[in-house]
């Protein structure tokens, strides 16, 4: 499934910049499929088949899966990056990964999970997840990467995302999940 999955999202990824389309396509990627010995293979031979340029996908790995397995994850990402494929944590602030694994990791980005924006505007809480927010941005800043802030769904969300120094988000804010035809 994973490796039709690859395939598939190469394969969307040709078909948007044929609608002329920008940006890449990224995709999750499990524990399992990254500590495969094909995992990079299978990334590369998926590229290479559909006729796209490796910056043209992003690999996701959750920061949980840093933690499993350090070395089998940092192998995989060095080899797909030097290909020229953007990599990602997903989830970050969610894992027990350590922090200095963001220094050793050849990562692009760092995208905040969603859970850490759900009480914005909210009370309390979300002073704490504000502070939580800008802590990690700083981080990611500091470690050089990209920072994205996943799910938002609200302007608030939005507004403290950006003011907090974020480069990117994603949501249902912006629009929600759609058929392949009406997103192109």
């Amino acid at each position: 499934i994973g490796a039709w999955a690859l395939k598939e999202a190469c394969l969307f990824a040709r078909r948007w910049k044929a609608a002329e389309g920008s940006g890449c396509v990224a995709i999750n990627v499990s524990a399992r499929q990254c500590r495969s010995r094909h995992f990079v293979a299978t990334v590369i031979d998926a590229i290479k088949d559909a006729d796209i340029v490796p910056a043209q996908l992003s690999v996701e790995i959750s920061e949980t899966m840093i933690g499993r397995s350090f070395d089998g994850v940092a192998a995989a990402l060095v080899e797909l990056r030097s290909f020229g494929v953007h990599t990602v944590i997903d989830d970050f602030g969610t894992g027990s990964s350590k922090l200095h694994h963001l220094k050793r990791l050849p990562i692009d980005c760092v995208k905040i999970d969603r859970s850490f924006l759900a009480d914005i505007g909210a009370g309390a809480e979300a002073d704490d997840d504000r502070a939580i927010i800008e802590a990690m941005v700083a981080l990611g800043r500091a470690s050089h990467l990209v920072v994205t802030a996943d799910g938002i769904e609200t302007a608030a969300q939005l507004a403290l995302v950006f003011a907090s120094g974020c480069d990117l988000a994603q949501g249902s804010l912006f629009a929600p999940a759609m058929p392949e035809d009406a997103f192109l």
